[in-house]
């Protein structure tokens, strides 16, 4: 500013802005700036025009100074993101390998505390690994019919277990999960009598029946399989859901029934023919983990 104030420098300044435009086709060639300094308004026209160049080229500062700025600035928005991006990734996949590893840790917990569970038990397991249960009556009332009642419990446990241990393990699975469930009162093989009416010849006929379920609490009733049993066990497994679903009915226990595999059955196996019918009725059917199995799929 001091120097536009001093009138040498802004004449020269005057001066120079014109031969440029002179030079750049803005003013004609004819004009003489010289001529228009010695004017008595030149001397004013030379100070406003050494104004109006500083304008200028402030503005021109600003424009030229402004968008590689902008730019820097997006520049280093979009990289921050990039890298905010990549760190979001980074810590969604530690997530999900800390989820998968506690995972893996509670199903060894499990597996651990079942056969902690079995070997506090051994002592008091039977055959092919299931606890001897009393029937109805004792040895001294009806000794007879005592037995039966136990050779009838160990031919079911035989029948329908492919193996002792993986059946005993998904009982002890299904009892945690019921306590999960909030059950107080589980018991293990306990004989339930219901009735049922069928058509008969000429009348409809109310007939009692009775089945141990694997487990029974005040609200539910759960029978485990192992997923792996042979095509042996087809017909006895199909009439047996029968007497589950009667059990479970409103006109008896009034209770929800829960169907428990170890192993969820292998896409060809006979069981899925099974699960489509308990799935039709309204049975939950889940695995060791407590998911649900659905119908045709892994």
């Amino acid at each position: 500013m001091t120097s536009i104030n001093n009138l040498g420098n802004d004449q020269n300044l005057f001066i120079t802005v014109a031969e440029f435009f002179k030079a750049i086709g803005v003013l004609p060639g004819d004009f003489d700036p010289w001529e228009m300094l010695n004017s008595p308004v030149g001397p004013l026209a030379a100070y406003m025009g050494a104004y109006m160049c500083m304008l200028f080229a402030v503005i021109g500062t600003y424009v030229i100074i402004k968008w590689p700025l902008q730019a820097a600035s997006e520049i280093s928005a979009w990289r921050r993101g990039r890298r905010e991006k990549e760190q979001k990734v980074l810590e969604m996949e530690e997530r999900e390998r800390k989820l998968w590893r506690e995972k893996l840790e509670r199903e060894d917990e499990d597996k651990s505390a079942l056969r902690q569970e079995l070997t506090r038990s051994g002592e008091r397991l039977g055959l092919m690994g299931y606890p001897m249960q009393k029937g109805s009556r004792s040895y001294r009332e009806d000794i007879a019919k005592e037995l039966l009642e136990q050779a009838e419990f160990v031919k079911k446990r035989i029948t329908l277990s492919s193996g002792g241990l993986e059946h005993r393990m998904a009982e002890l699975r299904a009892k945690e999960w019921l306590k999960e469930q909030g059950e107080k009162s589980i018991f293990f093989n306990r004989k339930r009598w219901g009735t049922r009416k069928r058509q008969g010849k000429s009348m409809v006929i109310e007939e009692k029946f009775h089945v141990r379920p694997d487990l029974i609490s005040e609200r539910y009733i759960v029978e485990c399989k192992t997923g792996t049993e042979g095509a042996w066990a087809r017909e006895y497994a199909t009439n047996q859901i029968r007497d589950y679903i009667d059990l479970a009915s409103p006109n008896n226990e009034n209770k929800t029934l829960v169907y428990l595999f170890w192993e969820r059955p292998s896409p060809i196996n006979w069981w899925w023919e099974l699960i489509k019918k308990l799935k039709a009725n309204g049975i939950k059917v889940i695995d060791r983990y407590g998911d649900i199995i659905e119908y045709g799929g892994e």
